[in-house]
């Protein structure tokens, strides 16, 4: 599957995900966008269900210096709790 576009083939464009999350939902666009966003959030549909999910690395930073503190250390490691949970659960349903 494939396409030749370029930039004239889109209509409108935003670096802004929320203006483009707004699109999407009321079906004035098309994003690429997490299947688990997407499968909570009504009315959505997935273009392209037979394609394999684009995969991609997710990196949880903070700056050395707020480490140490206890409030930044809570939720870094709430986080990182979370964001292990939601992986192990997509490699889960991929099969």
């Amino acid at each position: 599957m494939g396409a030749e576009i370029g930039a004239e083939d889109f209509r409108l464009v935003s670096k802004n995900s929320v203006v483009i999350w707004e699109l999407v939902r009321r079906g004035q666009g098309v994003s690429l966008m997490s299947r688990e966003i997407a499968e909570r959030a009504s009315g959505i549909v997935e273009l392209f269900p037979a394609l394999e999910a684009v995969r991609f690395p997710v990196w949880l930073v903070t700056h050395r210096e707020l480490r140490t503190s206890k409030r930044i250390r809570l939720v870094y490691d709430i986080l990182a709790q979370e964001l292990e949970r939601i992986t192990r659960e997509a490699r889960k349903s991929a099969g």
